[in-house]
């Protein structure tokens, strides 16, 4: 496996729009338990989910741009380390 220090910059730039993305799935679920449902709220927040999520896809790809990462090669992210683990088989 190997192993990647990356910046602290892309980090926090990953971390935190993944931190939104959970936070608003997190959010339209509550929003589909309220009785009524708030169709407006749901409808809203789903768009803004769409838009985090490829905001996320974007910069997920961007990493395995910068760091020449294999298509299907699985790689994880740790937050707290900033480092990027790849298994590279």
């Amino acid at each position: 496996m190997k192993q990647i220090q990356v910046t602290e910059e892309l980090r926090n730039k990953i971390q935190s729009i993944d931190f939104e993305l959970t936070a608003t799935k997190d959010l339209i679920s509550f929003l589909w338990g309220q009785d009524p449902v708030n169709m407006e709220a749901i409808n809203y927040y789903t768009k803004q989910q769409r838009e985090l999520f490829i905001e996320f896809e974007t910069a997920k790809s961007a990493l395995v741009e910068i760091y020449h990462i294999k298509k299907d090669t699985p790689w994880n992210l740790d937050y707290n380390t900033c480092i990027l683990s790849i298994n590279e088989d």
